[in-house]
């Protein structure tokens, strides 16, 4: 285990910090809404929600040390 370690940090030790680039994914539903909520006492909180499930929604985005290179919804 050890020597995968040393192999690791020798190999990831050439990476010019310039050359990443972070990519991230994130999900969300348009439907999605909280089930609870708070409000003053003695007064009752009220909300409205999505009765159906609603579009799913997914995008995507890539970022470096230089800035924000792309993104896209699908």
């Amino acid at each position: 285990m050890q020597n995968l370690k040393s192999q690791y940090w020798r190999t990831i030790g050439d990476v010019q910090l310039k050359d990443l680039v972070f990519i991230d994914e994130r999900s969300v539903n348009l439907a999605m809404t909280r089930c609870y909520g708070r409000a003053k006492k003695g007064k009752r909180a009220y909300s409205k929600s999505p009765y159906n499930r609603g579009q799913n929604i997914t995008m995507i985005g890539a970022i470096a040390t230089t800035g924000f290179l792309a993104h896209a919804r699908i």
